[in-house]
C-alpha cells in the first residue's frame, strides 16, 4: 500500500485543487469546514430521486441511513438532488476541455469537492476509470476504495487482468456485492487478494405485512438477459391452470425492446385479462409492498446475475422465490428458494405450478427466505461491518 503524504504536502495539493475550480456544485448547504471525512462517489448518471433511484443509489442510501458514521459521509453525484436521504453534493463538470471524456471531467469536478471537504477516504462505486482518474488527481495521500456492483470482466478499465491488478495495487479495499463478483475480479490477477472483500446489499424488510395474495411477481427491466421472454412463454402455458391467480410485472423496457414486449404483454393480457397488471415504474417502498403481497416472486435471469437484488427483496418479504442458478443468485437464495438449472419456458412453468399447487411448501419457502435474509443480509449488521472497515482505514 502506498505511503501517506506528509500533512503539509497533502494540504498543498488540496489548495491546488480548490483554487483551479473547474466545476460548479450544488445541493444541500454544507459548510466547507464541516467534517466530511468519507466521500461516496456515485456513477455519473446514477439517479438518486425517489422512484427513479438506481440500484447503486439505493445501496448507498440504505447503508448510509443506518451507519454510525452518517455524520461523516458526503455523497457526490451529477444528477438532480431530489429527496436523497443523505448529505449530497451535486457537481456539474464544465464542457471543456473538449478532448476529455465526460467521465474524466466528472472526476475532475468530484476531486475538487473531495479537496474542499478534506475527505481522507473515498469510496468510488462501480466505475474503474473514475477510480483511476480520481486517484491521479488526489494522489496517494487519500485512501480509496472501489465498490463493485457488477461483473468487472464486463466493465471498462476492469475487463483485463492487468487493469484489475493496477487498481488493486492502489485500492485500500475493493468491495464486491457477491463472491461471484470477487472471483471474477481476482481471475488471473496477482496481488493482495485480502483487499478484495465481499459486502452484499443489505435489506430493510417491509414495514408492513399485508395479507398474502395468490399472485406471481416479476420485478426488473424487460430485457432478454433477464429471462422475460421465457417467463412470458411460461405464463402462456400456466394461465389456464391458475384461474384464481394474478400476475404483476413491474419494469420498463428500453427503447429497442419496447414495441416487442408491449406486444407480448398484450398477448398475455388476452389470456390473463384483468388478472395481469404491468407497471413500468413505482417508488421503491411500493415495490417492497408488492413483494410483501406476492405469494411467488420469479427471478429468471439468463445472464450471470452479479447479485440479484430482487431475489433478496422477495426473500425478505416472505415471498416464495423462484430464481435461476446463475451468477450470484445461488449465494442469495441458497436453499430458501427454488433454483432453476435451466431457464426455459417449461422449467419456469413447472416451478410455478409446483409452488401454486403446494401451499405448504410455498409457506415453508417464504419463512425460510425471511430467516435467511435476516441472518445473512440484515442492513444493520452489514452496515456495522462496513463502518468497522472504514474506521480501520481512517485510523491508519
Amino acid at each position: 500500500m502506498q505511503a501517506m503524504k506528509p500533512p503539509h504536502a497533502l494540504e498543498a495539493q488540496r489548495r491546488e485543487l480548490r483554487s483551479s475550480g473547474p466545476a460548479t456544485t450544488e445541493g444541500i448547504d454544507l459548510a466547507a469546514d464541516a467534517e466530511r471525512s468519507i466521500a461516496v462517489v456515485l456513477p455519473m448518471r446514477e439517479q438518486v430521486t425517489r422512484g427513479r433511484a438506481g440500484a447503486v443509489a439505493l445501496n448507498v442510501a440504505e447503508y448510509g441511513q443506518v451507519s454510525r458514521l452518517r455524520d461523516r459521509l458526503l455523497v457526490v453525484g451529477a444528477t438532480e438532488t431530489g429527496d436523497f436521504a443523505l448529505p449530497y453534493r451535486r457537481v456539474r463538470s464544465r464542457s471543456w476541455p473538449i478532448w476529455r471524456r465526460d467521465i474524466d471531467r466528472y472526476a475532475d469536478a468530484v476531486a475538487h469537492v473531495i479537496a474542499e471537504y478534506r475527505c481522507s477516504l473515498v469510496e468510488v462505486h462501480n466505475r474503474g476509470r473514475l477510480f483511476l482518474r480520481l486517484a491521479q488527481r488526489l494522489g496517494p495521500g487519500v485512501r480509496m476504495c472501489l465498490y463493485l456492483h457488477n461483473n468487472p470482466q464486463s466493465m471498462e478499465t476492469l475487463n483485463r487482468p492487468a487493469q484489475r491488478a493496477r487498481i488493486l495495487q492502489r485500492a485500500s479495499l475493493i468491495y464486491c456485492l457477491s463472491s461471484y463478483i470477487r472471483d471474477r475480479y481476482l481471475d488471473g490477477v496477482e496481488g493482495p487478494a485480502e483487499r478484495v472483500v465481499v459486502l452484499p446489499n443489505g435489506i430493510v424488510p417491509p414495514a408492513e405485512r399485508p395479507p398474502r395474495e395468490p399472485s406471481l411477481l416479476y420485478v426488473g427491466r424487460l430485457i432478454p438477459e433477464k429471462g422475460v421472454e421465457e417467463l412470458f412463454a411460461a405464463l402462456h402455458r400456466v394461465a389456464g391452470e391458475l384461474p384464481d391467480w394474478r400476475v404483476s410485472i413491474i419494469g420498463r423496457a428500453p427503447a429497442q425492446h419496447r414495441r416487442r414486449y408491449r406486444r407480448s404483454l398484450a398477448d398475455l393480457r388476452a389470456i390473463w385479462g384483468d388478472r395481469l397488471v404491468w407497471t413500468e415504474a413505482m417508488p421503491h417502498a411500493q415495490v417492497m409492498a408488492a413483494f410483501a403481497r406476492a405469494a411467488i416472486t420469479i427471478v429468471p435471469s439468463r445472464w450471470q446475475e452479479p447479485f440479484g437484488r430482487t431475489a433478496l427483496e422477495g426473500l425478505a418479504a416472505g415471498s416464495a422465490v423462484i430464481a435461476s442458478r446463475t451468477g450470484g443468485l445461488p449465494e442469495i437464495v441458497g436453499d430458501a428458494g427454488l433454483l432453476l438449472d435451466s431457464v426455459t419456458p417449461g422449467a419456469i412453468a413447472s416451478a410455478i405450478l409446483a409452488l401454486t399447487r403446494d401451499p405448504g411448501r410455498r409457506a415453508a419457502l417464504g419463512q425460510a427466505g425471511e430467516q435467511r435474509a435476516a441472518a445473512r443480509f440484515d442492513i444493520h449488521l452489514l452496515s456495522q461491518r462496513l463502518d468497522d472497515l472504514r474506521c480501520s482505514l481512517l485510523a491508519r
